[in-house]
């Protein structure tokens, strides 16, 4: 029992030991550097985004063709306007209001880690993951509205070419195809300092954290003292 708790206070006081001699290294003189990730994401996130008003053209453009097609045959409006007015209000909330949400989230989350005490390799690691995420969410509502585009444009022509007694019958074919609404994941978190260093990650991160050179060494000197106990 004895030998056992000997080994638990060496292993015990290694780490500490370890972790203040890392944490003294990175807290001398450490302050929180300036940094300002979240206005290069904003320049990435707007280049991602250059052809948005382009996209949004084009389904208006979509939407008046079909719109032509029910002016040859008005008698069908009553069956392709709810899904025409869904994908107008959809193209509107996507461009107006959701892209710009998720643009607003990624570059918040990016400013507080601007703000943290990170090394810059962290701060970049989460401007990449914030673009990822932003591109991500783009691509499917994208995918969403071609294929609500592509359905809608699918379904008039199949009414056109039907006569009224098959109308019902290619709604209720349709009706259960219509593509669903991409759902969005929570905003990645900002890295935490000491992410990087494995088995030492949260006893590093707390000491990096609170940036009190001070307090490492004291727990430098009770690890070393607690190795040196243990040795003799």
């Amino acid at each position: 029992l004895q030998n056992g708790l000997t080994l638990v206070l060496v292993l015990v006081a290694l780490y500490g030991s370890i972790t203040a001699m890392i944490a003294a290294s990175l807290t001398q003189g450490m302050g929180v550097e300036e940094t300002d990730y979240s206005g290069v994401l904003a320049r990435e996130i707007e280049e991602v985004s250059d052809t948005d008003r382009a996209q949004q053209q084009r389904y208006r453009t979509d939407v008046a063709h079909v719109d032509s097609l029910l002016a040859q045959l008005p008698g069908l409006t009553a069956h392709v306007y709810p899904i025409r007015w869904r994908l107008l209000a959809e193209t509107d909330d996507v461009f107006e209001e959701d892209l710009p949400d998720l643009r607003r989230m990624a570059l918040n989350q990016m400013e507080a880690s601007d703000q943290a005490n990170l090394v810059t390799s962290l701060k970049q690691q989460d401007k990449l993951a914030l673009l990822t995420w932003y591109q991500t969410h783009r691509k499917q509502y994208i995918t969403y509205l071609n294929a609500l585009t592509q359905r809608l444009v699918q379904f008039t022509y199949a009414l056109q070419r039907s006569d009224s007694t098959g109308y019902g019958v290619l709604v209720k074919t349709y009706e259960p195809t219509w593509p669903l609404r991409p759902a969005v994941t929570p905003v990645p978190p900002h890295s935490q300092q000491g992410d990087y260093l494995g088995v030492f990650e949260q006893a590093m991160g707390w000491l990096l954290e609170i940036e009190s050179y001070a307090l490492v060494m004291i727990i430098g000197m009770v690890g070393f003292g607690l190795l040196g106990a243990a040795s003799g």
